[in-house]
């Protein structure tokens, strides 16, 4: 076993056994430093960390997940409290305990399953992202979370009053695409309510990040409602932002606005391990979606990066939602469907006319390749994926046991301006119902999402 600071340097090593699996090492008065301290224990099933404050701490696998993540260099882990750091462990182990580790044949194998976890890798970063500022702040993050939950309880009830009671008089809300200020708010909400019945309005919040007396909650919010004379529901998941200001001690709303998706700067291996992409928030959760398509609802997730060079994007995929029967002939170990994978960025230049560049990755019996293909002018709608007519191919790419990963040369795509639509598409090379199973797939899987900034 050994101690040593956040930095590397060495503070104390030695082995000191006690009963029922636990160790215990001293630090020599005077070798102490300020700030965390991390606890590594060498096993004969691998390598285990774990961040210390104080008294005991549990090494396992989940330890040196987040030890391995907090040491990268994204946060500072001295940032963390005692308390911060128990409540993400809980969480993690949490998530861990629904986790398969039947393949894992050490301490080793269990950290790269769980980063490799789509659950475990999002909370995480979003975790990590929450508690990151310097101080204890889980009261006011608890604080800030009651007041979301509060927002979206007063809008599924109707309740104009309590919705209004939580903004600043000078806060601007975004309302189905339009921003009203303060004083047209209440008459919006109204306005609102009288057109639709909601049937079901949830929240998810993915983040919440504190920086003095201003706050930002992240929120995935799920609506399910009913226009005023039809029958039928319509049902919807989206992304805001939601900023708060500290004011006379209470914490008040002074903008609400829909996410606009800027890729996060980092650098990426695209080789089908997601464990690089921790802390990078999703730009589209379909998994949050449900509705009257969910069994072709393929696409969990889109993800965006970029560095200098390169826009890296990941497409989690559900491919058990298919179903055995429809797929299990092109079922490949690692879980990911034979198929198309394609990812196309597009401005729409008028109603008939639009340019794009399309990544596709062609995830063949035989072999899998990537290519791009791009329009300038004169572009139809119809997107052309066959390989023979692609403009480039690519060498680095990824297909991992849930995920497909593409790197796209950042030159490729200069023709296209910085706001743009996306659309995931996955085309599985099957007979089953293959022209109708194509719409469907391509219909659930269309983003109405912006990707703004990745262009230097």
């Amino acid at each position: 076993m050994s101690v040593y600071t956040t930095d590397g340097e060495m503070l104390t090593t030695g082995v000191k056994s006690g009963k029922d699996g636990r160790f215990s090492i001293d630090v020599a008065r005077g070798a102490e430093k300020p700030g965390k301290t991390v606890v590594e224990a060498i096993t004969s099933m691998g390598r285990l960390r774990a961040i210390a404050t104080s008294g005991s701490v549990r090494i396992d696998p989940v330890s040196e997940a987040l030890t391995e993540w907090l040491l990268g260099g994204v946060f500072d882990p001295d940032n963390y409290s005692a308390a911060e750091l128990k409540f993400i462990g809980d969480e993690l182990s949490g998530i861990a305990k629904n986790i398969n580790f039947d393949d894992a044949e050490n301490a080793t194998d269990a950290v790269t399953i769980l980063l490799n976890n789509t659950s475990f890798n999002d909370a995480v970063g979003n975790l990590t992202k929450t508690y990151s500022s310097p101080g204890d702040t889980t009261a006011a993050v608890e604080k800030l979370k009651k007041l979301m939950r509060n927002l979206i309880a007063g809008f599924r009830e109707s309740d104009t009053a309590a919705v209004m009671g939580l903004f600043a008089e000078t806060a601007t809300v975004e309302i189905s695409n339009y921003v009203y200020s303060y004083s047209e708010l209440a008459d919006a909400i109204e306005k609102f309510n009288s057109s639709v019945s909601i049937q079901q309005f949830d929240v998810e919040i993915e983040n919440v990040v504190i920086n003095g007396k201003t706050a930002v909650v992240g929120t995935i919010e799920k609506i399910v409602l009913r226009e005023t004379g039809y029958e039928k529901t319509i049902s919807d998941a989206f992304y805001m932002d939601n900023k708060f200001n500290l004011i006379n001690g209470e914490w008040k709303l002074v903008e609400r606005i829909s996410r606009r998706c800027a890729p996060e700067e980092r650098e990426i291996t695209a080789d089908g391990d997601i464990s690089d992409w921790i802390g990078v928030s999703a730009c589209v959760l379909l998994k949050f979606r449900s509705d009257n398509n969910a069994d072709f609802d393929h696409i969990d997730s889109l993800y965006f990066a970029k560095d200098d060079n390169y826009l890296y994007w990941r497409m989690d995929v559900n491919p058990g939602k298919t179903g055995d029967d429809t797929i299990s002939s092109f079922v490949i170990p690692q879980r990911v469907p034979r198929g198309q994978y394609a990812v196309t960025f597009f401005n729409v230049l008028s109603e008939d006319s639009r340019q794009y560049f399309m990544n596709i990755i062609d995830n063949t019996p035989f072999a899998a390749v990537s290519f791009g293909k791009k329009c300038t002018e004169n572009c139809i709608k119809k997107y052309e994926t066959v390989k023979e007519k692609a403009d480039a191919e690519y060498k680095i790419f990824g297909i991992g046991r849930y995920s497909v990963e593409g790197r796209i040369p950042l030159k490729d795509i200069a023709f296209l301006s910085d706001n743009m639509d996306v659309v995931g598409m996955i085309t599985y090379d099957s007979d089953y119902e293959k022209e109708k199973y194509r719409e469907m797939i391509t219909d659930v899987a269309k983003m109405s999402i912006k990707l703004t900034g990745y262009i230097r």
